[in-house]
């Protein structure tokens, strides 16, 4: 039979090891949510570059605007869905050629 000495030595064992347990689930926790941060700050830089090269290539803040592009913060988002205009393209750029838009707008939209 174990004394009741015995009982609190094991169970504080145990204590201990959940303890220490926990706290490289936590460490493994807060690494991957720094990868995730780390991540998500590329691609946003990612996006921040696209648009800026977009513009470059002649692209309007309103265009892109138009095919879902956030320009506050650089995050893609959404387009909202409107009803089609009977104009030409509103999408095409004005200074760069039609295959030069295509690229541009290749990379935007990726």
């Amino acid at each position: 039979m174990t004394t009741r000495r015995e009982d609190l030595v094991a169970a504080a064992k145990r204590l201990a090891a959940a303890k220490d347990e926990s706290l490289h689930a936590l460490i493994d926790a807060t690494e991957k949510v720094a990868d995730i941060d780390d991540q998500l700050a590329e691609a946003k830089r990612a996006a921040d570059l696209r648009v800026r090269d977009a513009l470059k290539a002649g692209w309007t803040e309103k265009e892109l605007a138009t095919i879902g592009f956030d320009l506050g913060d650089g995050a893609p988002k959404p387009a909202r869905k409107t009803r089609a205009k009977k104009t030409t393209s509103t999408l095409s750029a004005p200074a760069a050629s039609s295959s030069q838009a295509a690229s541009a707008a290749a990379d935007v939209t990726t």
